[in-house]
C-alpha cells in the first residue's frame, strides 16, 4: 500500500509541478508582451526627444515648447523606471520557473 500511495504523490506531484511550470510560462508570455510594448513607447519618447535637441542645437527656440520637451523627459524617466521594475519581475519568474524544472 505504501509503494501505491508513494506512487500517487509522485503522479500528483508531477501533475502540479507541470500545471506551475505552464502557470510560469503564461506569466512570462505576459511579462514580455508588456516589456516589448514598454520599449516601443520608450523608443518613440527618444526619438521625440532626439528631435528637441536638434532643434535646440539649432537654436530654433521659436519652434520649442520647452513644457513639451520637460513633459517628454519626465514620461522617459518614468517608463525607464518601469522597465527597471519590469525587468526584475521577469528575472524572478524567470528564475522560479528554473527551480521547478
Amino acid at each position: 500500500i505504501k509503494s501505491k500511495i508513494h506512487k500517487n504523490l509522485k503522479i500528483k506531484n508531477g501533475k502540479l509541478i507541470y500545471q506551475e511550470k505552464k502557470r510560469l510560462e503564461k506569466v512570462i508570455r505576459q511579462l514580455n508582451k508588456k516589456n516589448d510594448n514598454l520599449e516601443i513607447k520608450i523608443n518613440e519618447l527618444e526619438i521625440k526627444i532626439s528631435d528637441f535637441n536638434v532643434k535646440i542645437q539649432n537654436r530654433d527656440d521659436g519652434n520649442i515648447d520647452y513644457n513639451q520637451f520637460k513633459q517628454l523627459n519626465d514620461s522617459l524617466n518614468y517608463k525607464m523606471k518601469k522597465w527597471e521594475q519590469l525587468q526584475e519581475v521577469i528575472h524572478k519568474a524567470l528564475k522560479e520557473k528554473e527551480e521547478i524544472s
